[in-house]
């Protein structure tokens, strides 16, 4: 949420249980859907103002929540997954999918990346 908010992005809708709601919009969310409350993808509509988000982030990326997630993304919009995708795109709707890699030390083609990443972090989400 940090980096989202970082980036511009807004609003930021996130799922969570809603004892978390003061600490996730402290970190940046807009909106906090209470994901126990059941009717999830209507909340974010309501959340939204009656449509749903052109951009999804994932980062469960269970079956589950992909399923949620291109359900809820609007025409042309994008679900972004960190782990492999269980959907498929709707080619209909033009809905598509990404699966980006997280950088983590223990991929060796990410170590050196994720070295200097994660030593500029601090300085990037204090700033």
């Amino acid at each position: 949420m940090q980096f989202a908010k970082l980036s511009g992005f807004s609003p930021i809708v996130t799922t969570a249980s809603s004892r978390n709601e003061a600490l996730l919009k402290s970190l940046g969310a807009t909106h906090v859907v209470d994901r126990l409350a059941g009717n999830v993808s209507k909340q974010i509509e309501t959340a939204l103002g009656g449509v749903g988000p052109t951009i999804v982030l994932d980062v469960m990326s269970e079956k589950e929540t992909q399923e949620l997630g291109l359900q809820v993304t609007t025409p042309g919009g994008v679900l972004v997954v960190l782990q492999k995708p269980f959907v498929g795109e709707d080619v209909q709707l033009k809905k598509h999918i990404f699966h980006v890699a997280i950088a983590t030390s223990h991929k060796a083609q990410l170590r050196d990346f994720a070295h200097g990443m994660y030593a500029q972090l601090p300085r990037l989400l204090q700033e």
